[in-house]
């Protein structure tokens, strides 16, 4: 009996040590409270992969992911409160023929008023892709072959320092477009088809100079703030009226200029057009160039003083644009003794311009 006795007793002792040498239960996690879910759609996220499969965790964004003046194009600098959001309506023209504001950083602050109000426009989609911040880029046009304007919509950590309803604004955006076109790719633009209705601020990014992934001057939709699609509408690129290539100029397109009147006075009005066509074949006629080239023009007087410009502004169907000026009441008159003038010359993209046209601006 003492033998048992002491045997009960070794063992308890030793279940004893093995309860006290386990590990404590850890406290299940408390949800936080209030503010936006940030996994309130999982594909397209911070940390996802690129096939839209979220990683095992998720981390903030470096502050460069999120892009040139990413505050001010995530309605998360410190001006954003002066913003109008109820939406004008606009083109995209309209915005590609905004000038940059003369240098512009990436730390400058919000320019008025081109970044001053929500815009609303219709677009045809053209292509997206995913950014390193999780969040994804759109490319739109006027027209299934017009120059491109990107649109973003930024990932949801890049929208710190916005306001609760322009978080929510942003994030509903994003979801409506992934419902209706699935989520792009990393690294490579998927091509995207139909039409669109966005509403979004216009704000200043890195100057595309190809325009071939969005505005030469920089100018976007960021952030786009409304997605709609018409009820039926899908974003297959194969679909008619779909996204066609962006026109780049061959060595066969020239570039004719136009001045009417060619004499003017001073307050007088002068209309310029550019024309870019194909060289007539032999006994023919010019063939008209393709639309949506980017084209500009700069009118100077006889002491090459600019007095006028336009653009860029895309070519229409006939491959032509035109601007209206008005000859400034201080512009240097020609001076016929000597046979000098001012000249208006014009560019396009892709295009070398070889001369210009002649202005002669009298009393």
């Amino acid at each position: 009996m003492r033998s048992l006795a002491a045997l009960l007793t070794a063992l308890l002792g030793a279940a004893l040590v093995l309860l006290a040498a386990a590990p404590a239960p850890r406290p299940r996690a408390q949800a936080p409270a209030g503010g936006l879910p940030y996994r309130a759609v999982a594909p397209a996220l911070a940390a996802d992969s690129a096939a839209g499969t979220p990683t095992p965790t998720a981390t903030l964004p470096p502050a460069s992911a999120c892009g040139y003046r990413a505050a001010v194009r995530a309605l998360a600098d410190p001006a954003a409160a002066a913003v109008d959001r109820t939406p004008a309506s606009a083109t995209i023209g309209g915005l590609l023929a905004l000038d940059r504001p003369p240098g512009l950083a990436p730390a400058s602050p919000r320019q008025l008023p081109s970044e001053g109000r929500a815009v609303q426009l219709t677009a045809w989609l053209r292509g997206a892709i995913r950014t390193p911040d999780g969040g994804i880029d759109l490319l739109i046009s006027t027209s299934p072959d017009g120059p491109l304007l990107r649109a973003r919509f930024p990932g949801l950590d890049c929208t710190e320092g916005a306001s609760e309803a322009d978080r929510a604004a942003i994030e509903a955006a994003r979801i409506a477009f992934i419902n209706r076109c699935g989520v792009p790719t990393a690294g490579s633009w998927r091509p995207l088809g139909g039409q669109a209705v966005l509403v979004g601020v216009p704000a200043w990014g890195e100057p595309r100079p190809s325009g071939a992934d969005g505005a030469p001057t920089g100018i976007e939709l960021a952030p786009v703030l409304d997605f709609a699609m018409p009820q039926g509408a899908t974003c297959d690129p194969s679909q008619p009226f779909g996204p066609t290539p962006t026109p780049t100029p061959g060595a066969a397109l020239e570039m004719l200029i136009n001045v009417n009147p060619i004499r003017v006075s001073r307050g007088g009005q002068v209309t310029v057009t550019i024309i870019v066509q194909e060289p007539p074949p032999p006994g023919g006629t010019p063939i008209p160039g393709p639309a949506g080239i980017p084209c500009s023009y700069t009118a100077y007087d006889r002491a090459l003083t600019p007095i006028a410009s336009g653009g860029p502004s895309p070519t229409g169907p006939g491959g032509t644009v035109s601007w209206t000026f008005t000859v400034p009441p201080d512009a240097a008159l020609s001076d016929y003794s000597t046979n000098t003038h001012g000249r208006v010359t014009p560019a396009c993209q892709g295009l070398t311009a070889r001369g210009s046209a002649r202005l002669e601006i009298v009393e």
